[in-house]
């Protein structure tokens, strides 16, 4: 009984509230962030976690091991935290609380890290229903690439920029209004990014973007990969390098800069959470086979 009833609190927390994006031109709502509040785990929850974690055949897979989402190197003085690491008064993590770096006492890093794992499953698949119905708009655009830098350029939607500016695909803006942008360190330590009405907004704005620059260099069908070569203009950063150096664009410096590609980073997350099955939709649905 008690059992049941702790099923049905999880339900409630998080299943219940998942909110699917109507497809059209107006503003419907979005993805919502699945940590709203910080809820903590449950002892029960953690160990339902726990071995959803430890069965997963993803855990292998490694991240993306160079970070590049605008506000990577934030840092806040003085930061206070409740429960298992959570910061009071504010909803981003920096990096360093992510990574649960700030966190001394072993158990409650361990908790933290399994409530990172489960967060990472309710966002990604929030994010990816907004994805497949974006893409019945755009249906030149596949719903992998959307989720995948939406983790990549928002660390799964915890930057700075995703919460308090909706801006999860690291957009720079290029006017003076200031109430338009907020400053984060990217490529400088004073770059411009937009502040967006809301989620669906940035969303929007991303899909316009890359049909209005990018698609024209999309070689063949608009598969994911294709799509990742057309971005940074080749498949590595040797490729990006020379593409750059003929005077073409490409969507991120790291395509060419860092350790590894741009277009490498995001295919090492649409492989570790298996996201091309995204691509195989049918009126609105996930194909299972």
């Amino acid at each position: 009984m008690a059992e049941t009833a702790n099923k049905f609190k999880i339900m409630k927390k998080f299943i219940f509230p998942l909110v699917f994006l109507a497809v059209g031109c107006s503003e419907p709502e979005t993805f919502r962030r699945v940590t709203d509040d910080h809820i903590p785990l449950t002892d029960y929850e953690i160990v339902q976690v726990s071995k959803s974690f430890n069965n997963s055949k993803n855990k292998t897979k490694e991240e993306p091991k160079e970070e590049v989402f605008a506000g990577r190197f934030d840092n806040v003085k003085g930061a206070k935290y409740a429960g298992i690491g959570f910061p009071k008064g504010r909803k981003w993590l920096t990096l360093k609380e992510w990574r649960g770096e700030h966190i001394k006492d072993s158990k409650k890093k361990e908790q933290f890290i399994l409530w990172r794992e489960y967060y990472k499953e309710r966002f990604i698949y929030e994010i990816s229903k907004a994805a497949i119905s974006e893409s019945l708009v755009y249906d030149k655009i596949p719903p992998s690439l959307i989720v995948a830098q939406i983790i990549l350029e928002s660390n799964y939607g915890m930057s700075r920029l995703a919460v308090t500016a909706n801006n999860f695909f690291g957009h720079k803006y290029r006017g003076k209004d200031k109430s338009k942008f907020i400053i984060a360190a990217d490529d400088s330590p004073t770059d411009k990014f937009t502040v967006f009405k809301s989620r669906w907004y940035c969303m929007r704005a991303h899909s316009k973007l890359l049909m209005n620059m990018y698609y024209e260099r999309v070689n063949g069908k608009p598969t994911v990969d294709n799509w990742l070569n057309a971005l940074c203009g080749g498949s590595s950063k040797s490729q990006s390098k020379r593409w750059v150096r003929k005077g073409n664009y490409v969507y991120a410096t790291s395509c060419y800069k860092g350790n590894a590609c741009y277009a490498d980073l995001l295919r090492s997350i649409i492989d570790k959470h298996n996201l091309r099955r995204l691509d195989k939709i049918k009126n609105g649905r996930i194909k299972t086979t």
